[in-house]
């Protein structure tokens, strides 16, 4: 029996009466117009209906308007400077319902643990990642919607997913984005993201000078932007770390949460990183004698 059984999708038409949003919402299907329950994805109750959200009985006509989140940020970037973005971005963790947790953990295919060491939030739209400089200070949140668009808060810049505990002193796994860091999280391999495939190669190269790996791999997306922006990243590693490599997921496969969906196991992300050659350095000498 499936929940769709007794309840019906929220679309523009019949938006959700607790939350007005046209998507990800149940209603009461017996009468969708004037439903009696709603589950609703974005406003807390105190029941949660599984892993489809939040319980909210309603009365007809009479219906009281359930409690919002007690936190629900309006997106007016940090030109002021009057909000902090580690402030912030911790108070998305704790604004994040555990049934948006686990929605979140199904859709991506990773585990909830591997998310909230990366400090998965809730901003009252979407999920939060905070991204890093090479100490560890938030300058930045990565936003991505419940349609999967990906947007970041004004006023940060780009920089690292840093996971919690992450231990960076023997092989670290280098990876696109939190999602895939997530996926290599859960195979108890040690890694951190970038934020793009072209981006974060300078606050790379400062986070490596301070922890200094033993091995470094980049994992490189499977298509062409993603494989010239991992061996830019690698080439530009080597001077900081005796031996780099850079792995792809095998063919077929695009990037790491697709690779650990298929059935990918640490034994099979370090064998890959055994059959890579280490990168050689390369020093040019120019005209003058000078290198």
């Amino acid at each position: 029996m499936s929940i769709l059984d007794d309840f019906l999708r929220v679309s523009k038409a019949r938006p959700c009466p607790v939350c007005g949003r046209p998507d990800w919402c149940l209603l009461d299907r017996s009468n969708p117009d004037d439903p009696a329950v709603v589950i609703c994805q974005r406003v807390e109750s105190p029941d949660i209906f599984g892993e489809a959200g939040f319980f909210h009985r309603l009365h007809g006509s009479n219906r009281t308007k359930a409690r919002p989140f007690l936190f629900r940020p309006r997106y007016v970037g940090l030109s002021s400077g009057s909000t902090d973005l580690g402030e912030l971005a911790a108070k998305y963790v704790k604004a994040m319902p555990s049934a948006r947790l686990k929605r979140l953990e199904s859709e991506l295919c990773v585990t909830g643990r591997s998310l909230e060491r990366l400090r998965v939030g809730w901003d009252g739209e979407g999920s939060t990642f905070p991204m890093s400089d090479a100490k560890g200070v938030v300058i930045g949140i990565r936003r991505r919607l419940l349609d999967g668009r990906k947007f970041s808060v004004k006023g940060g810049h780009e920089g690292l997913f840093l996971p919690r505990d992450v231990d960076a002193s023997g092989h670290l796994l280098i990876c696109e984005g939190p999602t895939d860091t997530a996926a290599i999280l859960d195979l108890d391999l040690q890694a951190l993201g970038r934020p793009s495939c072209s981006g974060g190669v300078r606050l790379m190269g400062r986070y490596l000078q301070v922890h200094r790996p033993a091995t470094l791999s980049v994992l490189a997306d499977r298509g062409e932007h993603g494989q010239r922006g991992a061996e830019k990243l690698a080439v530009a590693m080597r001077a900081l770390c005796k031996d780099v490599r850079l792995i792809t997921p095998p063919e077929g496969i695009g990037d790491a949460r697709e690779w650990t969906r298929a059935g990918a196991t640490a034994h099979d992300v370090l064998r890959a990183v055994e059959q890579a050659e280490p990168l050689a350095l390369t020093v040019e000498t120019v005209k003058g004698g000078q290198s």
